[in-house]
């Protein structure tokens, strides 16, 4: 089916009555193109965008072989705009496969809301939330409980990094709210506490003045690079590893490990300065010789990040 043009955005009244039209189709954003047909629209569409992602391509670097890190200069000056803005409308030969049924692109905590059940007063929630005297409300928990009273159409979030309040009114405008934060430099709208890496994933657990502590887990046969400080001490503990058998070793700190097994620790850098540029990375030659085979012994310094 060819499709003729795109209308971005509709307003409620625009938008039902081109509901009732026929012909007048959801764009669901799924795209389905040759990388060649990609590439030559957007060098003809969007030429900077096009130029911007190979230089940062080209200039990019990596420790670790399944990670991807584009040159950050390079990016940055890359335009933002939406791929269907750039691109598919402008594109002369699109064509659509329909499809019927329920569909909802979850782009709102709204959207979100609407994929659990509520109970008699309209209240829906994820994880440990009470509702008391309290209506229409949704409220999402990774941990702590959350606890509701005389509260009435709001969401209420909350993750490890922080806690989010709005009326179900205004949740549309939190990309407008997590623009400001991170133009104000706001930690939580720039770093998330818990990250994943190729290797497994960490969790800064806490961080003051002079210190951060992070707690560490390293999945099967993860490696890290090998790296040390200018301008930090860092201790590591290591309490647990799971072998291929799934039985738990327990160890205390400055232990050999192998990579072969599953584990869990703790890191805690004492400085001044806790910052990434700070860190001196040995690549390639003596982290293939520790990791090039994953049975051997590794001391606890080169195991954990």
């Amino acid at each position: 089916m060819q499709v003729r043009r795109f209308i971005e955005k509709p307003d409620y009244k625009k938008a039902s009555q081109l509901f009732k039209k026929q012909g007048m189709y959801g764009n669901s954003g799924n795209f389905i193109a040759k990388p060649s047909v990609l590439l030559a629209a957007c060098s003809k569409f969007v030429p900077k965008v096009l130029e911007s992602v190979e230089h940062a391509f080209v200039g990019f670097s990596s420790s670790e072989e399944v990670r991807l890190k584009l040159n950050e200069k390079n990016f940055k000056e890359c335009p933002n705009i939406s791929f269907d803005y750039a691109v598919m409308e402008r594109y002369h030969s699109v064509r659509m496969l329909p499809l019927n049924s329920q569909w909802s692109d979850v782009g709102s905590w709204n959207a979100f809301a609407e994929l659990f059940p509520e109970d008699v007063d309209g209240n829906r929630k994820v994880g440990k939330a009470h509702f008391f005297r309290s209506k229409n409300n949704f409220a999402y928990t990774t941990g702590r409980p959350i606890v509701t009273l005389g509260l009435k159409d709001t969401v209420v979030v909350e993750t490890p990094d922080v806690v989010y309040v709005a009326k179900k009114s205004y949740t549309e405008e939190l990309k407008e709210a997590v623009k400001k934060l991170e133009k104000d430099n706001v930690n939580q709208a720039l770093n998330h506490r818990q990250v994943n890496r190729p290797w497994g994933v960490f969790d800064s657990i806490e961080k003051g003045e002079r210190f951060q502590v992070k707690k560490i887990t390293v999945k099967c046969g993860g490696r890290l690079s090998l790296q040390r400080h200018k301008k930090r001490a860092e201790h590591s503990s290591i309490f647990n590893i799971v072998d291929n058998d799934g039985e738990l070793h327990k160890y205390l700190s400055n232990c050999n490990v192998k990579t072969s097994r599953r584990g869990k620790g703790c890191r805690i850098s004492l400085a001044s300065y806790n910052s990434y540029d700070e860190i001196e990375k040995f690549l390639n030659l003596l982290d293939n010789f520790y990791h090039s085979t994953l049975n051997i012994d590794t001391p606890e310094s080169e195991l954990l990040p």
